[in-house]
C-alpha cells in the first residue's frame, strides 16, 4: 500500500560521494526504507490529523509553543531510524546508558532504547516531559544550556533534531560532551537545509548561536558540520548516514519530511 511513498523517500538515503572527502565517504552507512519505515507510513496514514484537530492546533499555538501543543493533542508522530538501523550505525553491542537530550514525544527514543540498559531523557517542554514519563522513560525538565547536567555520565548522548531548535546549539554540544563518559559516543541528527529557530512560548525566535551550514547542497553542509563544528570540539565521525525524518501529516499535508544527516562521533 505504501510502495509509492517508500519510493518517494528512497532518494533521501543516498549521497553524492563525489562531493565528499574520501575519508568521510568511507564512513557512510548506506541505509534505505525498511519494514519499520513502511509500518510508520501506514501509521501516519491512519493518524493523520483531521481538519478540526489541525484547526485546534493552529489556535493553541497562539498561546503555547508548538512542541507543547503537539504533546497535548498527540499530533505528528515521528520516525527516523529503525532499531536495526541504529545497530548498524552504533555497532551490534549493548550499551550501559543513554542520555537523549530533547527527546520530544519519545517516538525516536523508543527505537534507540532497546540498545541500552538505562535510558535518561531531558526536555524543555513540560508537556513533552510528562508524555515521556507516561511512556516509561525517566525524564527531567531541563535546559542543558543553562541548568545543571545529570550527575551520571553516559555511554551515549544523543541530540536528534535538536541543534536547529535551540537557542545555543554550540553551547549545547559542549554540555553534551561534558555528560559523556571518556570513551562515550555522541549521536547527532540535523536536517539540511539548515533552518534554525527556537520557541519561547508561542514565539519562534532566531537562535543566539548559529551553525555555519548555509550551503545549497546537502553534502557541502555535511562537510562543513564535520570540519567547522565537530572537529574544533575534538570530535571525529565513526559512522554516518542520510535518512528522512518523517512526521505524520494533517489536513494541510499528508506527510512532513526533513532530510537528516545522522552522525555517530567520538573524541
Amino acid at each position: 500500500m505504501n510502495e509509492p511513498r517508500l519510493r518517494s523517500i528512497e532518494s533521501l538515503y543516498r549521497v553524492d560521494s563525489g562531493r565528499l572527502p574520501r575519508e568521510l565517504a568511507f564512513l557512510f552507512a548506506r541505509l534505505g526504507p525498511d519494514a519499520e519505515a513502511e509500518s510508520f507510513l501506514e501509521l501516519a496514514e491512519r493518524t493523520r490529523a483531521s481538519w478540526a484537530r489541525t484547526r485546534l492546533h493552529g489556535l493553541l499555538v497562539r498561546i503555547l509553543s508548538d512542541f507543547d501543543v503537539n504533546g497535548l493533542l498527540g499530533m505528528y508522530p515521528m520516525h527516523l531510524l529503525s532499531r536495526e538501523q541504529w545497530q548498524q550505525l552504533l555497532g551490534r553491542r549493548r550499551f550501559e546508558s543513554l542520555l537523549d537530550i530533547g527527546a520530544g514525544s519519545g517516538d525516536v527514543t523508543l527505537q534507540l532504547a532497546p540498545l541500552f540498559d538505562r535510558v535518561f531523557t531531558t526536555e524543555r517542554s513540560r508537556v513533552m516531559c510528562s508524555r515521556l514519563k507516561r511512556r516509561g522513560f525517566t525524564c527531567e525538565l531541563r535546559d542543558l544550556t543553562r541548568d545543571e547536567l545529570p550527575e551520571d555520565r553516559f555511554s551515549v548522548v544523543s541530540l536528534l533534531n535538536v541543534l536547529d531548535r535551540c537557542a545555543r546549539p554550540r553551547t549545547l554540544l559542549k554540555r553534551a560532551l561534558d555528560a559523556l563518559k571518556p570513551e562515550g559516543l555522541l549521536v547527532v541528527a540535523l536536517a539540511f537545509p539548515y533552518k534554525p529557530f527556537y520557541y519561547d512560548g508561542p514565539r519562534a525566535l532566531d537562535p543566539e548561536e548559529v551553525l555555519p551550514c548555509h550551503a545549497t547542497d546537502w553534502e557541502t553542509n555535511l562537510v562543513t558540520l564535520v570540519r567547522d563544528v565537530f572537529e574544533p570540539l575534538g570530535l571525529s565521525p565513526i559512522a554516518w548516514a542520510r535518512a528522512p525524518y518523517l512526521s505524520a501529516g494533517d489536513s494541510k499535508r499528508e506527510l512532513y519530511v526533513l532530510d537528516d544527516a545522522v552522525l555517530v562521533l567520538r573524541r
